[in-house]
C-alpha cells in the first residue's frame, strides 16, 4: 500500500475501502492443525498427541516419528508407553533423562524403569511426583475395595 497510516495523515474512506477489499482478495494462509484433527489423522488419542509434544522437548526433533517407527522399543520388540516417557522428560534432570535412554537401549523397558523408580525414590526434586503418584495409587486401592463412588459423594475422603 501506498503510504503507512502511522506517520501521516488520517485514511480516508476510500483508501480505507481499497486497503479492505485488498486484503480480502489475498488468499489467506492455511491454519495449523488442532490437537484433535492430529489426532484423528494419525488414529491415535489426543492424550498421546500431548504426551508426544512434551517427549519431543526432550528426546528430538522428530519424537513421533521414532516413536512410531520402533526407535524406543526395547530389545525384545516391546514397545515402552509414550506416557512413561513423557514423565522422564517433564520431570527428570538431563542427566536422569540420558540415563534413562541408555537404559532403553541397552537392557529395555523393564530396566528403564526400575531405574526411574529408583531416581524418583532417591531424589529430593522428584517429592511432586513422588506425591502424586501414592495418591493416585491410594485412590486405585480405595475404587479396588469399594467399588466406583456415587455420584453425591466427590471424594473418598469426604
Amino acid at each position: 500500500m501506498a503510504r503507512p497510516t502511522i506517520f501521516d495523515r488520517p485514511m480516508t474512506d476510500a483508501e480505507r475501502m481499497r486497503r479492505y477489499r485488498a486484503r480480502k482478495k489475498e488468499p489467506q494462509q492455511p491454519r495449523p492443525p488442532t490437537v484433535r484433527e492430529w489426532a484423528h489423522e494419525r488414529r491415535v488419542s489426543e492424550r498421546s498427541v500431548y504426551y508426544a509434544k512434551i517427549a519431543s522437548t526432550g528426546f528430538d526433533k522428530n519424537f513421533w516419528h521414532n516413536y512410531v517407527g520402533g526407535k524406543y522399543n526395547d530389545h525384545i520388540g516391546h514397545c515402552i508407553g509414550i506416557q512413561f516417557l513423557a514423565e522422564v522428560v517433564q520431570y527428570g534432570t538431563v542427566r536422569a533423562q540420558h540415563l534413562v535412554r541408555e537404559a532403553i537401549e541397552r537392557e529395555g523397558d523393564a530396566a528403564a524403569r526400575a531405574l526411574w523408580r529408583r531416581i524418583i525414590r532417591r531424589g529430593k526434586r522428584y517429592a511432586e511426583l513422588r506425591r502424586r503418584r501414592e495418591a493416585a495409587t491410594e485412590y486405585r486401592r480405595y475404587y479396588a475395595k469399594h467399588g466406583p463412588l456415587p455420584w453425591w459423594r466427590k471424594s473418598p475422603h469426604g
